[in-house]
């Protein structure tokens, strides 16, 4: 596969052309980023990690019968994925108070949710993600009720993949990493699932909770 032409640059990654119209290049850089890229610093050897960590749990998701838009990992900071669309979305899984949901109600972080809550906020940095629900989403044609309806019983607890890829994950043991929270993307019309921000987001949301 050759690599062509630069197409995108964003906070981790850059997506090249190939000479497959329906494969992109990517490349993971060694920049990380928070507060919506207000933050950023270059950690050596991020991208390589990034890479493998993203090849990992896609690898895994793919024996559990769960699709991704990787096609294979051809470098130490680069793979291969299909072009997809990607609905501007981050839908979010919640199981125990932490993060934006405590700072927005006012709850203690680390207190267990009386069941898991699912959460939308639209993708844009410069209205820094906001809190969104499904009424905004239909109005503002970001997606339909369909789409909603397609994507709400894929990020349920009872059909998420994402929470039994960790044995420690669900236990709830003392001082054993918890999941809080989980990132979410979903790729339009294609009926596969993305997590975000190269799966980074999903090992960081593993707090430990005692």
């Amino acid at each position: 596969m050759e690599k062509l032409e630069k197409l995108y640059e964003g906070k981790a990654k850059q997506l090249y052309a190939t000479d497959d119209p329906e494969v992109l290049w990517v490349e993971y850089k060694n920049s990380a980023t928070a507060g919506d890229g207000e933050k950023k610093e270059d950690f050596a050897g991020k991208g390589r990690l990034n890479n493998l960590i993203t090849t990992l749990i896609f690898d895994l998701l793919k024996k559990r019968g769960i699709d991704s838009h990787l096609v294979a990992r051809v470098g130490e900071t680069s793979q291969l994925v299909k072009k997809v669309t990607m609905f501007p979305l981050e839908i979010v899984l919640r199981n125990t108070a932490a993060g934006h949901f405590c700072s927005r109600l006012g709850v203690e972080e680390g207190i267990e949710l009386k069941e898991p809550v699912l959460e939308y906020f639209l993708k844009n940095d410069d209205l820094h993600d906001p809190f969104v629900n499904d009424d905004d989403l239909v109005a503002l044609d970001v997606c339909t009720r369909e789409d909603l309806a397609e994507i709400a019983p894929l990020a349920s607890p009872t059909s998420c993949p994402f929470l039994t890829l960790s044995p420690t994950a669900t236990t709830g043991n003392a001082g054993a990493p918890m999941c809080c929270d989980m990132l979410m993307y979903t790729l339009a019309g294609s009926g596969i699932f993305s997590m975000g921000k190269s799966f980074v987001r999903y090992f960081i949301s593993f707090t430990c909770i005692p």
